[in-house]
């Protein structure tokens, strides 16, 4: 008889203290126990706060605008962490890091804030379709004539400058175009990229140091100039090192062009009618 009153008051407190628990409590539990891509929230913090051992995690949730929407996150001091997206009466759990979609509609940026590499006098920012050659391989290449695709492309050239103490001996810049849909990001990446000077351990990027860079994209095809896309957006990102162990691999600049793919699709459509 006891036994079963020990039960029986064991599962109200338990019933009593999750039906009391917050909203936002309640969106921070569900984050922990569910699995997206094979790994529950709580796997993805451990690992997340193992790599910085040093640094202060914390879980935090807020309200959307969204009725019964969560964010939450799971992320230091500074901001940086992992983002989900929760449902809470539906008990829909979404990982927001690395969904451009989500990222994008919550206003969350891979933008690195510390503004080690600066962007700046921007020059050249043109979406454009370019007719780009058909790879066909060696003995295609040699016996039939070259092969082309109308290709979408997006050429950037502006200066970077090095605000890092650092003597950087090499480094990399790469640019990705992306058409954001709900279900799918289309990603032209950089096709041809360059330094206007070339970076080494004997021609080093010094601190204060400002550099030409220029890129142009590929890979997007045609076919996306029918669709209009959630969100358009340019980044940047760039790895540098120096000679004794400073390593950087974030992104530098972002991008929104949406008015400009809106306009060029619409000077695109002109110039056919015409």
């Amino acid at each position: 008889m006891k036994k079963g009153i020990i039960i029986f008051l064991a599962s109200l407190v338990f019933y009593s203290c999750n039906f009391f628990k917050s909203n936002r409590d309640k969106a921070i539990a569900l984050v922990q126990q569910t699995k997206t891509d094979g790994y529950s929230g709580l796997d993805v913090a451990n690992k997340e706060a193992k790599k910085d051992p040093n640094n202060k995690f914390t879980w935090e949730a807020k309200k959307t605008k969204e009725d019964g929407v969560f964010l939450v996150t799971f992320g230091d001091t500074a901001g940086w962490g992992q983002w989900w997206e929760v449902t809470l009466k539906e008990k829909i759990v979404k990982l927001v890091t690395g969904n451009d979609y989500l990222c994008m509609k919550y206003n969350l940026s891979q933008l690195d804030p510390s503004g080690f590499f600066k962007i700046s006098n921007i020059t050249l920012d043109t979406l454009m379709v370019k007719n780009e050659k058909i790879d066909q391989g060696f003995w295609q290449n040699l016996l039939s004539s070259p092969k082309y695709k109308n290709v979408i492309v997006y050429c950037f050239q502006a200066d970077v400058t090095n605000n890092t103490d650092k003597y950087i001996t090499s480094a990399a810049i790469n640019g990705k175009l992306k058409l954001i849909f709900k279900e799918k990001t289309i990603i032209g990446a950089s096709g041809e990229t360059s330094f206007n000077t070339t970076i080494s351990k004997e021609n080093t990027w010094n601190p204060g140091e400002t550099k030409t860079v220029s890129i142009q994209t590929e890979d997007i095809n045609k076919v996306y100039l029918n669709y209009t896309p959630a969100y358009t957006v340019f980044e940047i990102n760039i790895e540098a090192q120096d000679p004794i162990g400073f390593l950087y691999n974030k992104v530098i600049f972002e991008d929104n062009l949406d008015e400009k793919w809106t306009t060029f699709i619409s000077e695109l459509n002109d110039s056919k009618g015409h």
